[in-house]
């Protein structure tokens, strides 16, 4: 999958201008869609790709909000909340992981007081 920084703009993907209307969205990714439709191209990895691409891009520029979110951010507007809070999740576990293990330096530290014990108290309020 790509990143957001290698991911095409979606107004380039369906072949519109930044300013199409609602119409020309649609008209344009239907056309795309016949075009590398997996039906229309069996075995061809690369049509399924591009497929998935249109499919995504007419995904947001056909709802206004997320149009507007993607016109003023890019592509990091389109990252839903679900993803923020999986991402959220795993950084929160790694946090805690991480805090375990200064939890632990700093109880095998303490009597030799290089100050870790500060650190993680410090990370806990």
């Amino acid at each position: 999958m790509a990143t957001m920084a290698s991911k095409r703009d979606y107004y380039e993907i369906l072949g519109v201008k930044r300013n199409a209307s609602e119409r020309e969205i649609a008209t344009a990714y239907r056309k795309l869609a016949v075009k590398f439709h997996p039906d229309s191209n069996p075995g061809d990895a690369d049509a399924i790709e591009k497929f998935k691409e249109c499919a995504e891009a007419y995904e947001i520029l056909s709802d206004s909000q997320k149009r507007a979110r993607y016109d003023q951010y890019g592509h990091a507007g389109t990252i839903s909340l679900r993803t923020s809070l999986k991402a959220l999740k795993i950084f929160s576990r790694r946090s805690a992981i991480s805090l375990a293990r200064c939890l632990a330096v700093s109880g095998a530290a303490a009597a030799g007081g290089c100050g870790a014990e500060r650190m993680c108290a410090s990370m806990l309020r």
